[in-house]
């Protein structure tokens, strides 16, 4: 399905004029469903949207603004999600004892490295 926003001009404090651009969206039928179901979503009033008498291009305009927003708060939210994720692994810290890791804190690592290449240098 394809949802335009036809180029057009909105007032936004009622002075301020701010012209819609035409975008083109792909999606299932379902999420398009669910889209227009959604009415929890309100628009902020920064961003321009068309009059609600405008019905056509007000209906359009808001599910663009949804999908935006829809998708800066997946991208927000992922490495929280992310980190969740991990920490309902059935991992324990026991699982991980004498594997040798490495500290996790502070750059020993590093400098443990250069060691084993000087020694490496003199020896041969």
């Amino acid at each position: 399905m394809e949802t335009f926003l036809k180029g057009t001009e909105s007032t936004v404090d009622g002075d301020k004029k701010e012209e819609l651009v035409r975008v083109s969206v792909r999606m299932s039928r379902a999420m398009y469903v669910k889209l227009v179901n959604q009415k929890s979503f309100e628009a902020p009033k920064c961003y321009p949207i068309p009059p609600k008498t405008d019905s056509s291009l007000y209906v359009e305009a808001l599910l663009v603004l949804c999908i935006l927003f829809s998708y800066f708060r997946e991208m927000m939210n992922g490495p929280v999600s992310r980190i969740d994720e991990i920490l309902l692994l059935p991992n324990s810290s026991v699982e991980f004892k004498g594997l040798g890791l490495l500290p996790s804190d502070d750059d020993a690592w590093l400098y443990d490295e250069e060691d084993k290449s000087k020694l490496a240098m003199f020896r041969v």
